[in-house]
C-alpha cells in the first residue's frame, strides 16, 4: 500500500509556511520574505522534501490555506498547490483558517478576529458547534457591539485583544492543526477565501 505523504501550503500571512507530513514525522519550513514569494515557495517545497528524505513525486495529497489573509499571498499559495496537484495527480483540499480552528476547538465556543486592513477586521465565531463567518470586513465598533457580546471559552486571532480586550490563545494556525483538519474537511476545488466583496465585483469601464 502506498504511504500517505501530505504537503500543506500557507501563504496567507507572515511567515509563509510549508508543512510535510510523512509516516516518519512532520516537517516544516517557513519564510518571512514576501518579495518574490513564489520563488521562495518553490525552494521551501523542495527543502521540506529534502528534510524528510523523500522526493516531491512521493507527495500524495495537497492542502492549501485559502484565507483569510494577503490577497497576493493567497493567490501564490493556491497556484503552487494546484500546480503540485496537477503535476502529481494528487487530490487537493482548500481550507480557510476559521475551518481549521473549528476542527481544532470543536468542543469550545470561541471568537476569532484577524487583521484585514486599516481599521478593518475579519471575524468569525463558533457557538455550540456552529461556525459563523462574517462575509465582509468589519469595523472595531461593529465587532465590539455585535460580535463580542457573548461569553466565549476561547479568543483567537491577532486582533482579538485590540477589539475585545481579551487575550488571544493563538494568533494564527499551526501546521499540525492544518494537517489534522485536512483529514476531515473536503473540498472539490481550492478557491480563494477573500471575504472582501469588492475583489470580485466587476468594475465599470467608461
Amino acid at each position: 500500500m502506498k504511504k500517505e505523504v501530505i504537503i500543506s501550503i500557507d501563504t496567507c500571512g507572515c511567515p509563509a509556511t510549508v508543512g510535510l507530513q510523512t509516516p516518519g514525522g512532520l516537517y516544516k519550513r517557513e519564510t518571512t520574505e514576501t518579495k518574490d514569494l513564489s520563488t521562495h515557495l518553490t525552494g521551501m517545497i523542495a527543502g521540506v522534501c529534502m528534510d524528510a528524505g523523500i522526493k516531491v513525486q512521493e507527495i500524495t495529497k495537497v492542502l492549501t490555506i485559502t484565507g483569510t489573509g494577503s490577497f497576493t499571498g493567497i493567490r501564490i499559495g493556491i497556484a503552487a498547490a494546484k500546480g503540485l496537484s496537477v503535476g502529481l495527480n494528487a487530490p487537493i483540499t482548500g481550507i480557510n483558517v476559521f475551518e481549521v480552528w473549528k476542527e481544532t476547538y470543536a468542543d469550545k465556543n470561541w471568537l476569532a478576529v484577524l487583521k484585514c486592513g486599516a481599521e478593518e477586521y475579519y471575524v468569525a465565531k463558533h457557538i455550540n458547534g456552529e461556525l459563523t463567518i462574517c462575509q465582509e470586513p468589519l469595523s472595531k465598533e461593529t465587532v465590539q457591539n455585535n460580535w463580542a457580546t457573548n461569553e466565549y471559552d476561547l479568543y483567537l486571532g491577532d486582533m482579538v485583544e485590540e477589539c475585545t480586550g481579551q487575550t488571544s490563545l493563538e494568533n494564527w494556525i499551526t501546521v499540525d492543526q492544518v494537517m489534522r483538519s485536512g483529514d476531515v474537511i473536503s473540498a472539490n476545488d481550492a478557491k480563494p477565501f477573500y471575504i472582501k466583496g469588492h475583489y470580485a465585483k466587476k468594475k465599470n469601464v467608461n
